[in-house]
């Protein structure tokens, strides 16, 4: 009889603090997630990306090799068109990404990253290739709105099988989402924006009607921000790694972005030359 009251208290106080079992589950998810994350120095992975551009979803994929100290990324394009290599390594090549287009003008093309023709028909830079980006949305969240909001909105939904890896999937439904306005009173990019805010630069271009490029200085205009990265959130977490191999993320429109890891390798041994355009693999 003792046991059966203390159960019908424990779930009373559940109740009350609006606190459920799988808001517990899902929330520990997410942390295992970050912490997954933080222990990650290099990186080999194939993403296929599906996100929203002028109102029409495009399509990609690219396999990635990448090291985070220091940042070097090598991209080998398949969709939309098989062949497109990109090289970055920071402090390199007076810190431009080197292209080899597999065809016009048939020789190697240097760019910024942050660049308007490296940025256009994308949501994310070069900079955010891999996991560290939606790590610092979530990070992010739980210190602009208190780590009781973030599993206040979190569910867990089971587990979903994605490319091989048995996921676990949580929902983060951002209650709070929507647009402010921002007074820009120093010398800032679209870019700046972004890292200030957490948020993609593509969205406060598209919110703001594309009315400046990427580079442009914005000090002196009123611009509508978003205040999260997605109205919508949905993780599907290998149980493997406690890794995503899927992102998807909604906003007030619908999908904004959907992103799919496959063929993960975590801290591979990479070589130097791997990050090299001498390489003899490579068609720079």
């Amino acid at each position: 009889m003792n046991k059966i009251i203390t159960l019908l208290i424990i779930g009373i106080i559940i109740i009350l603090s609006g606190f459920s079992p799988d808001k517990q589950v899902a929330y520990r998810y997410i942390n295992q997630t970050i912490s997954s994350i933080k222990e990650i120095k290099s990186l080999g992975v194939t993403i296929e990306i599906d996100e929203r551009i002028n109102g029409e979803i495009r399509k990609k994929k690219g396999e990635f090799k990448i090291t985070y100290n220091p940042f070097r990324v090598y991209l080998y394009q398949i969709l939309p068109e098989e062949g497109m290599e990109v090289l970055f390594v920071e402090g390199e090549h007076k810190n431009k990404a080197v292209i080899n287009t597999n065809g016009f003008p048939w020789v190697n093309v240097y760019l910024d990253p942050l660049g308007n023709a490296m940025r256009e028909g994308h949501h994310h830079s070069i900079y955010n290739s891999g996991y560290d980006f939606i790590a610092s949305v979530v990070k992010h969240m739980k210190k602009t709105y208190s780590d009781d909001y973030l599993k206040d909105n979190l569910i867990y939904k089971g587990t979903e099988n994605v490319n091989g890896y048995e996921c676990h999937v949580v929902e983060f439904n951002h209650t709070r989402y929507g647009f402010k306005k921002y007074n820009i009173l120093k010398d800032q990019t679209v870019e700046d924006l972004s890292r200030l805010f957490y948020v993609t630069p593509y969205k406060i271009m598209e919110k703001n009607d594309f009315a400046f490029d990427y580079d442009d200085n914005l000090k002196g205009k009123t611009l509508h921000i978003p205040t999260g990265y997605a109205k919508r959130i949905v993780f599907y977490i290998a149980d493997e790694f406690m890794l995503p191999t899927r992102i998807v993320a909604y906003d007030e429109k619908g999908l904004f972005g959907d992103y799919i890891y496959s063929n993960i390798q975590i801290n591979p041994g990479f070589k130097d030359s791997e990050f090299s355009t001498d390489n003899d693999e490579y068609g720079f």
